[in-house]
């Protein structure tokens, strides 16, 4: 069942660290923006890790990187946003871009580091927007509960 944040697009407020931001659900372009984000992170760290190797080991390292980057996708791949501080911000960072275009990423992870609990929220409001809270949505009545 759709929730009605979903339907709607309407974003949900989160204070953080003092802070209050709007979150709205993630659209296609977001999710791309996240898929580029993904790739270059892969292809910039096989960069810094080619440093100082011989040519062709170089050479073979970048054309793996490349070819692994062009099949990764953060719907496929999320695991490794999730499982990294630099993914999680850069996660958190697309939710709430749209609806604060002046947010940088430096007061983002400013405001996530010094509220311990920001992520589990983020993650909270993630869940409720997409409705993915476990067979419950918010849009249920209590007939649909029980049925």
């Amino acid at each position: 069942m759709t929730t009605r944040s979903q339907a709607t697009a309407a974003p949900i407020e989160v204070t953080i660290n003092g802070n209050v931001y709007k979150v709205s659900p993630l659209t296609d372009k977001d999710i791309g923006e996240l898929d580029n984000w993904l790739r270059m992170r892969l292809i910039t760290l096989a960069r810094e890790t080619a440093k100082g190797l011989p040519d062709d080991e170089r050479q073979k390292l970048m054309d793996d990187a490349f070819r692994s980057a062009m099949s990764m996708s953060w719907i496929k791949d999320r695991g490794l946003i999730r499982n990294t501080p630099e993914g999680m911000t850069r996660f958190v960072y697309q939710l709430f871009k749209r609806e604060q275009p002046n947010l940088t990423m430096d007061q983002l992870t400013k405001d996530l580091n010094a509220d311990g609990n920001a992520l589990s929220l983020v993650l909270d409001v993630f869940k409720l927007l997409h409705g993915v809270i476990g067979d419950v949505t918010e849009d249920e009545s209590e007939e649909e509960k029980k049925g």
